[in-house]
């Protein structure tokens, strides 16, 4: 009876020891993780279904995707984006918005003039070649040795004879002549004037401009209270979408396409589809003008920023408020939401910059850097742990927006301090750099598919000029 007793006891004493073990290996990982170990650590993305009914993205954008991300950098405290800007010149006070396609190949522009104006970056480049990210004879062999599954060093063995005078063809078709005679080669250093394709249809200034997904078609709003969707590949206008009683400050596709969002001076944000003439959704909360919208990345809620200094998200479903974040001392200005959807970071007037935890409504991150408004935000791809933002102070910041840097930030204790101590202690943590324009506003900061950085923004006159004028 004793040592059965002893038996049972034993079985029973070692049964639990194993769960005891993996709990206390479970304990010293989270606690690794929270003293900035995180950087180790997989990035795995949250995937949600969407609750409103999406269409598929088609073959093409889909491939286009799978490839940005097969070339996408990984960025980081030791991997800064590259970044390049877009001038806009003679344009100060002219242009109003700017967005750039995910693969950079289009710019568009609204303006104060009721136009808006789309630039081929593509045909830019002198000769008939149009590949978005091959330029040159080098890329092209890269990229034809990459399609056939063979090195560099093979594709070029075994296409010898024809490659001298394939490429040979197409350097001599990548020359063009300038004004004066002189020729003009991809690599050109001249200036020469861009063709751009103007949509006219507005009767007021325009506000805000955004790229469908596979860049299909145009969204644009304007002060004269209406919304347009024009089509880039018959450039011709498609439908006008009117219900707002006062100007449009903002549009956004969301990341299938087909729905879009709207914020107004009337106070309210709408939500859109374009077989629909009336917005399906009526954002109502807001005590001034709803000035940002941006979307969730599983289309079920959608964020607004508003001159009341208050943030809020919007079930889309229901179009209830299910969350408001309070904390900035100025108007919203900008939003961008995180690519695995759990954070949002939004850009005021007073040029504080907060980056929410959407679960909590609590702030996360808060850095004080730019000098004046915060025109836009965004995140980069992949994990999502650097932000960029642009504003009135002519320069583009670059911040750690990673669980670690917010934990150095902290002094490593999580949990110990207060909401509003971590928001500080972030805040005195400077960008991870700081990209100063000649005398451009950043209008515009936006990541590619595969984590190039562009901006863009409208030459303002120097002092100098101001004062002789």
């Amino acid at each position: 009876g004793e040592g059965g007793d002893g038996k049972e006891g034993g079985e029973g004493g070692d049964k639990p020891a194993a769960p005891a073990k993996k709990k206390k290996e479970k304990d010293d990982k989270k606690e690794d993780a929270e003293d900035g170990g995180d950087a180790s650590v997989k990035y795995e993305p949250t995937i949600v279904p969407s609750n409103i009914p999406v269409p598929e993205l088609d073959y093409h954008h889909t491939r286009a995707a799978i490839e940005d991300i097969r070339y996408r950098v990984e960025l980081g405290r030791g991997a800064l984006p590259s970044v390049a800007f877009y001038t806009f010149t003679h344009a100060h006070k002219y242009l109003h918005c700017c967005v750039t396609a995910s693969d950079a190949s289009l710019v568009v522009g609204g303006f104060a003039d009721s136009v808006v104006r789309v630039w081929d970056i593509n045909k830019s480049t002198p000769g008939a070649n149009r590949d978005v990210y091959c330029t040159d004879s080098d890329s092209k062999r890269r990229k034809a040795a990459r399609e056939e599954g063979m090195t560099l060093a093979e594709w070029e063995a075994a296409n010898k004879d024809k490659m001298d005078a394939e490429m040979e063809d197409a350097d001599a078709a990548a020359t063009n002549v300038g004004e004066n005679g002189e020729k003009l080669d991809a690599n050109s250093r001249i200036a020469r004037p861009l063709p751009c394709v103007e949509y006219v249809g507005h009767s007021a200034a325009v506000h805000g401009v955004d790229l469908s997904p596979g860049h299909d078609f145009l969204l644009s709003c304007s002060r004269d209270q209406t919304i347009r969707v024009w089509s880039t590949q018959l450039e011709i206008p498609l439908a006008a979408y009117k219900s707002h009683r006062f100007p449009v400050w903002d549009v956004k596709w969301c990341g299938t396409g087909h729905y879009f969002a709207s914020a107004s001076n009337d106070c309210t944000a709408r939500v859109w589809a374009m077989d629909e003439s009336q917005p399906r959704r009526v954002m109502v909360g807001h005590l001034a003008d709803v000035d940002c919208v941006a979307w969730h990345p599983n289309t079920n809620y959608v964020a607004t920023g508003s001159t009341d200094r208050t943030v809020r998200l919007w079930d889309v479903q229901t179009g209830d408020c299910v969350r408001i974040f309070t904390g900035h001392r100025g108007g919203v200005r900008s939003l961008a939401m995180s690519p695995d959807g759990k954070s949002m970071a939004s850009g005021s007037d007073d040029g504080g910059v907060l980056v929410w935890d959407l679960a909590t409504a609590k702030c996360s991150h808060a850095f004080e850097g730019h000098r004046g408004e915060v025109y836009s935000l965004d995140y980069s791809h992949g994990a999502g742990t650097v932000l960029a933002s642009g504003g009135a102070d002519e320069t583009v910041k670059v911040w750690d927006v990673s669980q670690s840097a917010l934990n150095e930030a902290n002094g490593g204790e999580a949990g110990a301090v207060k909401a509003e101590n971590k928001a500080s202690a972030a805040a005195r943590k400077p960008p991870m750099t700081s990209l100063r324009t000649k005398s451009t506003p950043v209008f515009n900061v936006q990541f590619t598919g595969r984590n190039l950085l562009m901006a863009m923004g409208a030459r303002a006159p120097s002092v100098r000029y101001q004062a002789a004028a």
